[in-house]
């Protein structure tokens, strides 16, 4: 009954509540991973548009960009970097990132990331026993993300993992 409660009002954040996966336990050691998800507005609200994963070497394991259902009418470049022409010729869809996380993921890992909650509902994934929402406040803002006019406001993921990792005892 509390698990039915628990899933009903998590899959109140989510565009399409149907396409809402969870990943699951597997048979091996948790490991820790940045996430960082980029939106783009489309007619049915923001949409994932890119998703980038960093193993806890700080190294990529995880990077597409991703064609979302609807037709785009703002690709938001200033914040997400995203233009017209990389997402020109895309094919993977939102179902197929799903397929491919919920293989690399375990409900036992650690997902880390600026805004964790935000990327978490553009995926449509629930992660729920190990997911950290980071205070940004108490991370060192020495390293940031190149990013046009806005990379004051970024971190850099590698960095992000790092500072996170350094503070795990």
């Amino acid at each position: 009954q509390e698990e039915l409660v628990h899933d009903s009002m998590v899959r109140q954040g989510f565009l399409d509540k149907s396409m809402v996966v969870s990943t699951r336990k597997r048979n091996w050691s948790a490991k820790v991973f940045a996430v960082d998800c980029e939106m783009v507005k489309t007619s049915r609200g923001k949409e994932l548009a890119w998703v980038t994963m960093l193993d806890w070497k700080g190294d990529p394991y995880f990077d597409t960009l991703v064609k979302p259902q609807a037709d785009i009418v703002d690709y938001n470049a200033a914040y997400s970097g995203i233009t017209q022409e990389m997402l020109q010729g895309v094919t993977t869809t939102l179902s197929d990132v799903q397929q491919s996380i919920l293989g690399r993921l375990s409900s036992n890992d650690i997902l880390i990331g600026h805004s964790i909650d935000s990327d978490l509902r553009s995926l449509h994934l629930e992660h729920r026993k190990v997911t950290i929402k980071l205070d940004l406040s108490r991370l060192s803002t020495g390293v940031v993300w190149v990013h046009h006019v806005w990379a004051q406001f970024y971190f850099d993921p590698k960095q992000m993992l790092a500072n996170f990792l350094s503070n795990v005892h």
